[in-house]
């Protein structure tokens, strides 16, 4: 016998049937998504991160290359710096001090009349100072105590003491010129300057041209140089000054006033090298000066000579 399907239940079983139907695809889409979870966490972190410390090192790398590469351009202009300026005023401050000391009397008794041999000596090598450094010497130390070699601690009032009495020792030390002994100094050692100050002329256009490639301001740090360059030229001029001095006055005068230059000189040489220190350097700056340079070299190259032109 037939069964006889209403219309309420056939409705009842077709919404059952969807509701199953509903669950399962609901099951179904929350499975895929956990497995696609366990997918991103097994692989997708993984590969993320593995991304990450390649981009990261890859970033550390270059940046501590170009740190390195800036610090050893910084250092050879440095060097360069001193081998084109620098040494040239320690060149002419150490060969006026080893002249002035060619007349140095090294006794306790100073005539009124003489110069104090501590008062001509050039700042470099002078020992004027002594009394000043007295009371500054401790202060500089700051929290660092100065000890003997027995560990002992240097109370402030030892430390002035041990310099006001070498600067009352030597205060009497004065200077007695010699017209012949000027001459023996002249004829072994005039020569022998003069070399060592022009021979390292070509290292200045080096320098120059380091300023030029890596420094972003480099035409107020050219113009700056090229002040302290003439300035430096005019105080080797006072240098053999002071050679063809006639009498004691004169040798005085002339040495007096290459000291106070030559003090100048030192300010604005220190200066300048902090410039040098401080200033930033440019690499990008520098690979397009090259590639300008590169470009002009190129096309001075493929220039057809004058006489192949029709």
């Amino acid at each position: 016998m037939y069964s006889i399907i209403t219309d309420s239940s056939f409705e009842t079983s077709f919404q059952n049937n969807k509701e199953t139907n509903s669950s399962n695809i609901q099951t179904n889409s929350q499975e895929s998504e956990q497995d696609y979870i366990r997918i991103f966490r097994d692989i997708g972190i993984p590969i993320i991160t593995l991304l990450a410390g390649i981009i990261s090192a890859k970033y550390i790398v270059g940046s501590w290359q170009k740190t390195k590469e800036i610090s050893d351009i910084r250092k050879a202009i440095l060097e360069n710096y001193n081998n084109s300026f620098k040494n040239y005023i320690t060149l002419m401050d150490t060969f006026v001090a080893k002249l002035v000391m060619e007349f140095a009397k090294l006794t306790d008794n100073k005539p009124a009349n003489k110069t104090a041999l501590s008062e001509l000596l050039p700042w470099g090598f002078t020992f004027n100072d002594l009394h000043y450094y007295s009371k500054k010497f401790h202060k500089y130390l700051k929290d660092d105590n100065l000890k003997d070699f027995k560990k002992k601690v240097y109370k402030k009032n030892e430390i002035e003491k041990k310099f006001k009495s070498l600067g009352d020792v030597n205060k009497e030390s004065y200077i007695d010129f010699e017209y012949e002994k000027l001459n023996v100094f002249k004829n072994n050692n005039e020569t022998i300057f003069k070399e060592d100050f022009f021979q390292t002329r070509n290292k200045l256009m080096g320098f120059i041209a380091n300023l030029s490639q890596y420094y972003e301001d480099s035409t107020h740090l050219s113009g700056e140089f090229s002040a302290m360059w003439e300035y430096m030229r005019a105080c080797y001029i006072l240098v053999n000054k002071i050679l063809d001095s006639e009498n004691e006055q004169k040798f005085i005068e002339s040495v007096n006033e290459y000291n106070i230059s030559a003090e100048f000189l030192f300010d604005i040489m220190i200066n300048y090298e902090r410039k040098l220190i401080d200033r930033k350097i440019n690499l990008t700056h520098s690979k397009f000066v090259n590639r300008i340079k590169k470009i002009l070299s190129n096309t001075a190259n493929n220039e057809e000579p004058a006489g192949n032109k029709d």
